[in-house]
């Protein structure tokens, strides 16, 4: 009975289907390495400008910087290879998957979209490293030394001791009081 089976499975397309999924998860996984390292030569000159600043804030942004980037390859070609491999295996992903994807996508978007608005200006932020930790800064009527800088929000501390945070959607205007001053 088992033997039988497995000289079905022997004779059938599946090995040969088993090795293309494979080939494809290897292929897959050499385009990611080639991914990391062109998006992190690209972003060199962004990191490099941080050259100054402490060792944890030098690490808090570039895994800001080369985070998201990274994570959105790994994301598409993970996505791409699966897809293939579920081909391979006899699965028709155009009809099964792609509609049940989109309207998913689509309502994560909607339903997410002020996090997103807001990750997305604070990875900017970092990105242009219009401020830091440490920075005296004035964020519309709110001015402060930034104590935490997120993807999300920036939480400021104001003079008279209290606790702001910024969603970072909200940031429009920023004025960097702690740059271009020289210390004699």
């Amino acid at each position: 009975m088992l033997t039988a089976f497995f000289q079905r499975v022997w004779t059938s397309n599946f090995p040969t289907q088993l090795v293309y999924a494979i080939c494809t998860a290897a292929v897959g996984e050499l385009l990611l390495v080639l991914a990391k390292w062109q998006i992190r030569r690209a972003l060199q000159p962004v990191l490099a400008r941080a050259a100054g600043e402490d060792a944890a804030g030098r690490v808090r942004r570039r895994r800001i910087v080369l985070g998201l980037p990274l994570l959105l390859a790994r994301t598409v070609i993970y996505t791409v290879a699966l897809l293939m491999i579920a081909r391979y295996l006899g699965f028709r992903p155009n009809f099964e998957l792609y509609p049940v994807a989109a309207v998913l996508a689509v309502l994560a978007a909607i339903a997410f979209r002020p996090v997103l608005r807001d990750a997305v200006r604070g990875y900017y932020l970092v990105y242009d490293h219009l401020y830091g930790v440490g920075d005296e800064i004035r964020v519309g009527e709110t001015t402060g030394v930034v104590q935490e800088l997120g993807l999300r929000s920036t939480t400021l501390l104001t003079r008279d001791g209290k606790e702001v945070v910024v969603p970072n959607g909200d940031i429009r205007t920023v004025v960097n009081f702690s740059r271009g001053l020289k210390a004699d």
